[in-house]
């Protein structure tokens, strides 16, 4: 009995760590108006205009140098649900079709329906280069009509990252929006610290060709419609 309970002391700061997180409604708030801002309204400006496909970057105050980028693909030729569980319910067993890089993850706790933490692990593919691990809560909700938003924040409830790996900072958040005739559209912000020795200016001169290579991977697996500068065509 004493063993178990010096066991329960051991593993209680990453219970509590755990179970106090939880989702905000001011992230959802800043990530809606990041989502359907337009580029004159927003701050953004074309980081990126090739292989057809359109990424924005724009400023943040306070984030160390780090910018924050957004991709959006007006039309994906599967409903605003399937793209939503591929993209958000089943992260863990997807990922790997747009993010080569990803290797394991798995759920360290479900605080409720809308909230999950996840943890994820990814290898560098460079030669001396530190792997890069990633623990953040996912946070959902339905604002009607269809229409579904997922944000992500680091988070500490994971544990220490596992030798040999670094581990990223993450803020990002994706919109889900029927189009009719099994269509939808799709968002996505992003704003990555890779951590390490990596600086800032050189992870936003990588972002653009990262968002380009994920929107080709979900055009690959959904089809989608033409490259849009902005994501207006939600804003209305």
């Amino acid at each position: 009995m004493r063993n178990v309970a010096v066991l329960l002391l051991l593993l209680s700061p990453l219970v509590l760590a755990t179970t106090d997180v939880v989702c905000k409604e001011e992230w959802f708030k800043t990530d809606f108006e990041l989502l359907t801002s337009k580029p004159a309204q927003g701050g953004w400006w074309i980081a990126s205009d090739s292989d057809n496909v359109i990424v924005e970057e724009r400023k943040i105050e306070g984030s160390g140098g780090w910018d924050l980028f957004r991709i959006a693909i007006p039309t994906l030729h599967a409903s605003a649900e399937k793209v939503f569980d591929t993209f958000v319910n089943n992260v863990l067993t997807e990922s790997h079709k747009w993010t080569k890089e990803f290797k394991v993850g798995k759920v360290i706790a479900k605080p409720n329906e809308h909230t999950r933490i996840i943890y994820m692990e990814f290898d560098s593919g460079v030669p001396l280069v530190d792997n890069r691990d990633l623990c953040y809560v996912e946070c959902t909700r339905d604002l009607g009509n269809g229409i579904k938003q997922a944000s992500f924040r680091s988070v500490d409830a994971c544990g220490p990252s596992p030798k040999g790996a670094t581990r990223i900072t993450w803020w990002g958040a994706n919109l889900f929006a029927p189009q009719g005739d099994n269509k939808s559209s799709w968002i996505l912000i992003d704003q990555e610290n890779q951590g390490g020795y990596i600086p800032a200016f050189a992870m936003n001169l990588a972002m653009p060709k990262y968002l380009r290579e994920e929107y080709k991977a979900l055009e690959k697996l959904f089809g989608s419609g033409d490259a849009v500068q902005t994501n207006h065509f939600l804003a209305n």
